[in-house]
């Protein structure tokens, strides 16, 4: 650090803390996600771990169009104090990391500050159907850099970047980089939009990171590393099937989902969307097969169970069904939904009694679901007595 010189800006605002190392030449800038309130900063705790002079930032949801407040009321500006930063801390290199819109800031800022970036599970263009910068950008965001894909075709440090194989739109968005001469590419398995978070809980996260600011060229093999970008076609394919998904075309979901498929049999989110595709269309012993995979293909959360077991009650098999939704609640005890199709099932079986309180307990999870509220309502103790 010079002593000599005034800080480029104060240490902590509310949407930055500088934290100096000691003896250290790098400085990683870690960037945050949409949604942080004032000083909450992503990567806090592994990024102290790793023993470089660092920057925390945060942009709630402007997707760091407009740089950084308190760094700068630009993207230029910000770049230009984190230049003064490195300069005035000493530091040879810089680096950046983040996720999500955190991860799209990391190679925004990567390409200005001419550093390494460690993008997790982001969006190479903004506003692209189905993405969640069109979902979730603040409305009077002016967007300044729509498009990553040039910065990223003109990088001339590495790119690094892994994305969920459940999240047809990271990886769709990222699938149009891949094959680019500075960008490395790596998918997890079992996993929608938390890579980073799931390489954390596995202990994995923090020796990546140090080996990223050691210049390693690649990125290392890990937990459940996938294949879903050699299989060629797939996710252009995924991605059309989940907008299908989103918009409740079935048929439609069913002819790509199916299509797909043919390319990466494995895909539990793929199989999971074909499968309440049928369900939705009343075919549940079409259904069936695609939500087996699913769950084989380790689908375990009440997503690929609650309508595993809806399969089982639409085809009248309610015992089943019960048995599965049971099996859930052991897990998700708080899920009004499977509560809720449980209860449709002890009634289709004129279980009454476990009927009510399925339906009761649905309504009191999801007190403003008027579906659910009224299904408790209906049968009530009182109505019980009578109904006997």
């Amino acid at each position: 650090m010079n002593v000599h010189q005034a800080a480029p800006t104060e240490l902590v605002g509310d949407n930055f803390q500088v934290v100096p190392e000691p003896g250290s030449k790098k400085l990683v800038v870690y960037l945050t996600a949409s949604g942080a309130a004032p000083r909450f900063f992503n990567f806090w705790k592994p990024g102290n771990e790793v023993k470089t002079h660092r920057i925390f930032v945060n942009n709630k949801r402007a997707w760091y169009q407009q740089g950084v407040p308190g760094l700068g009321a630009s993207v230029e500006e910000t770049a230009e104090s984190i230049r003064k930063w490195a300069a005035y801390l000493k530091a040879d290199e810089i680096y950046t990391v983040g996720s999500s819109m955190g991860g799209y800031g990391a190679v925004l800022f990567g390409h200005f500050l001419d550093a390494r970036a460690f993008a997790f599970s982001w969006e190479s263009e903004l506003n692209f159907p189905g993405s969640r910068s069109k979902r979730l950008m603040d409305a009077d965001t002016v967007v300044t850099y729509p498009d990553l894909k040039p910065l990223v075709e003109t990088a001339r440090k590495p790119i690094f970047s892994i994305t969920g194989e459940r999240d047809a739109i990271d990886t769709y968005s990222l699938n149009r980089l891949r094959g680019l001469p500075m960008f490395h590419l790596k998918s997890l398995r079992r996993n929608l939009h938390g890579p980073a978070n799931f390489l954390k809980v596995q202990g994995q996260l923090v020796p990546m990171l140090e080996r990223f600011v050691n210049n390693a060229d690649d990125i290392p093999s890990f937990k459940n590393e996938g294949d879903i970008y050699l299989r060629s076609g797939f996710p252009d394919l995924f991605y059309k099937t989940h907008l299908a998904h989103s918009q409740k075309d079935w048929e439609t979901v069913v002819k790509l989902g199916i299509e797909a498929l043919t390319l990466l049999p494995t895909s539990d989110q793929c199989n999971l969307y074909v499968g309440e595709a049928l369900n939705a269309l009343g075919r549940p012993q079409d259904a069936y097969p695609y939500l087996s995979a699913a769950i084989q293909s380790g689908g375990n959360s009440s997503v690929f169970t609650l309508p595993y077991g809806n399969c089982f009650r639409l085809m009248g098999r309610h015992a089943e069904a019960i048995d599965v939704h049971k099996q859930t609640l052991t897990k998700y005890p708080e899920d009004a939904k499977v509560h809720y199709s449980m209860g449709l099932s002890f009634l289709a079986m004129k279980d009454r009694p476990n009927a009510e309180a399925s339906f009761r307990e649905a309504s009191r999870l999801a007190p403003k679901n008027e579906t659910y509220k009224k299904k408790a309502e209906r049968y009530n103790g009182s109505l019980l007595s009578r109904l006997r």
